[in-house]
């Protein structure tokens, strides 16, 4: 049996993820017949690639990724959505030690976080170091790097590490590049392999950065943090660097950890496909990488986590198994590495934190759920004027379903063997609190959270951030820094569009985009309004949003769009100022 995979980047903007299943579901089908199958698939990087891995009997494993690719490019062409073909190859031949390369890529998605926050702190410019960030990963990445920058840097201790970090690489260069930081955690572990294997099976693993890795390794080299040599060893200098990133890494851990990044880390290494009974019949996808994600989060020691996953997969006998099964086997594995019960405990407290934790609602007493959360939420959001994007939402109630599971656990080691007699009551006004503040921190405009606010304000704010779509957009160049500038426009422009469509801009400009451009798909129906006339424009504005989406994957200034968004900005602001010229004089 063969194994193939295939790699096309999506150019335009997908609004309706049902495309990607739909053409999924299609290639299994026609797969079927010949008796080959899809083992995993994802769309990654902000969703401009989708990636197809496939198991097969045929011998001509290039045909068959070619029957994959024209039945997907069938399905989104359907709808507008152009592919290309960036890889289409045989994977078979590689002996790559799963269980490495599973923990070289944990290590490279942390310590992609420390690249960023080092970068933060060795540039001192917090605006600079964002527009950096968000053209090597993505914009969210970077703006949830600088948050826990900012946490960060609150702790002396942590600060004080960081110190240490940020001035040896300063002393070997003034502004050292992105990926270092990953680079040596993850070579440090290698330490002895020789560099060839390393290069040809784990190079991927380096950094996740969009720069050349090989490249990287040789800045290594020219630094002198990595020794010129057939095995991979890291200099004495690159040692210290090393060490000092471990420490910082372990104290950052938990605070990573409630960030999202490490939700897409493993998807290319579960290989063997499993399958987890829930309570309530239904069948979820088995995934190692959400075992090791809710261990960390629940406060284990990493390389416990690890080596407890690593024994549960070799034990295990079937491909279908119970969730509570999962539990108990898990907490089993976590005993033998940790016989002081803390580890089992956290883990066992933090699956099935509802059976703990008792939230008191008035006079009545209520099960701690996601539910619960989103239901409190909603009832904040209700008095607004202007709608929230159902992502934002999502994003706020994990977050603070999150916060309270870490706190509560402080608690797990008494709750866990008292599970029938013991719960934690916690008042549903701090459940408020976490979901106003969260609120506040998710949306671009937090000045208009406040109820009954008046519509005059709400379009001098639109029109304040064309203002500054207009002025980051006339510093543009064609250079890098100029990149930025033009990023940064398009980001205030697509942010004045969703307040004038009624909708409060969040901090993600892809998943903005996304929400705008359904949005202008009722209003072409006519089942909402938006603050100002667009209808002469509705085109531009449409091909605007998407050719942003575009432009945020290729890295390039485009002088088409950036006239386009100069020429929208200043017509909206026109707009702007005649609805508010005929406010006043109906007032007045």
């Amino acid at each position: 049996m063969g194994r193939g995979i295939l790699i096309l980047r999506i150019k335009d903007l997908i609004t309706d993820l049902s495309l990607s299943r739909r053409a999924i579901d299609r290639v299994q089908k026609v797969l079927s017949e010949t008796g080959s199958r899809i083992i995993d698939w994802s769309l990654e990087e902000n969703l401009s690639k989708m990636i197809v891995i496939v198991d097969t009997p045929s011998e001509d494993i290039i045909e068959l990724l070619g029957v994959v690719e024209s039945n997907i490019r069938a399905v989104l062409e359907q709808h507008g959505i152009g592919t290309e073909t960036e890889i289409k190859a045989s994977i078979d031949g590689l002996e790559v030690d799963r269980d490495l390369m599973f923990k070289l890529l944990w290590l490279r998605n942390i310590s992609s976080i420390l690249d960023a926050i080092v970068l933060i702190d060795i540039l001192q410019d917090l605006k600079l170091a964002i527009g950096t960030i968000s053209s090597f990963v993505n914009e969210k990445f970077a703006y949830e790097c600088a948050k826990l920058y900012e946490i960060a840097s609150r702790d002396r201790r942590i600060k004080d590490i960081l110190s240490q970090v940020s001035n040896s690489l300063k002393r070997i260069s003034k502004r050292p590049p992105l990926g270092i930081c990953s680079a040596i955690t993850v070579l440090g572990e290698v330490e002895g392999m020789p560099k060839e294997d390393f290069l040809e099976k784990y190079l991927i693993a380096l950094h996740l950065f969009s720069i050349d890795k090989l490249e990287t390794v040789e800045t290594l080299e020219r630094f002198g943090l990595l020794a010129r040599d057939e095995v991979i060893q890291l200099t004495e200098e690159g040692r210290r660097l090393h060490r000092d990133l471990s420490k910082l890494m372990k104290s950052l851990l938990l605070k990573v950890e409630e960030k999202k990044e490490l939700t897409e880390a493993f998807r290319e290494i579960n290989k063997k496909m499993k399958f987890i009974v829930l309570r309530d019949g239904r069948f979820d996808e088995f995934k190692s990488q959400k075992i090791l994600e809710s261990l960390v989060r629940a406060g284990i020691d990493v390389d416990i986590s690890i080596r407890s996953i690593d024994r549960f997969l070799s034990f295990l006998p079937l491909d279908i198994v119970s969730s509570e099964y999962l539990l108990r086997s898990i907490s089993r594995e976590l005993m033998l590495y940790d016989p002081s019960g803390r580890s089992s405990s956290f883990y066992e407290f933090y699956m099935e934190t509802g059976r703990y934790v008792i939230i008191k609602v008035d006079n009545t007493e209520r099960i701690f759920t996601f539910k619960l959360v989103r239901g409190i939420l909603k009832g904040i959001l209700k008095p607004l004027i202007l709608d929230v994007p159902s992502y934002v939402e999502d994003e706020i109630i994990e977050r603070v379903y999150e916060t309270i599971r870490m706190l509560a656990s402080l608690s797990a080691q008494k709750a866990v063997p008292l599970r029938e007699y013991y719960s934690i009551e916690i008042e549903e006004g701090l459940l408020k609190t976490l979901c106003r503040e969260g609120l506040r921190l998710s949306i671009v405009t937090p000045d208009l959270l406040d109820e009954g606010i008046d519509q005059k304000i709400i379009l001098l704010r639109a029109r304040g951030l064309l203002m500054q779509s207009m002025d980051e957009l006339r510093k543009t160049t064609l250079s890098s820094w100029g990149y930025r500038s033009f990023i940064r426009g398009l980001f205030y422009i697509s942010s004045a569009l969703m307040i004038l469509m009624n909708i409060l801009p969040g901090t993600s400009l892809i998943a903005n985009l996304s929400v705008l451009l359904s949005r202008l798909e009722e209003y072409r129906k006519g089942t909402i309004k938006p603050m100002v006339d667009i209808r002469e424009d509705l085109g531009r504005i449409t091909h605007l949003l998407k050719s942003t989406y575009r432009v945020v994957h290729r890295e390039t200034v485009d002088k088409n769009i950036l006239r386009l968004a100069l020429r929208l900005s200043g017509k909206l602001i026109h707009a702007i100022d005649h609805v508010l010229k005929e406010t006043y004089a109906q007032a007045g």
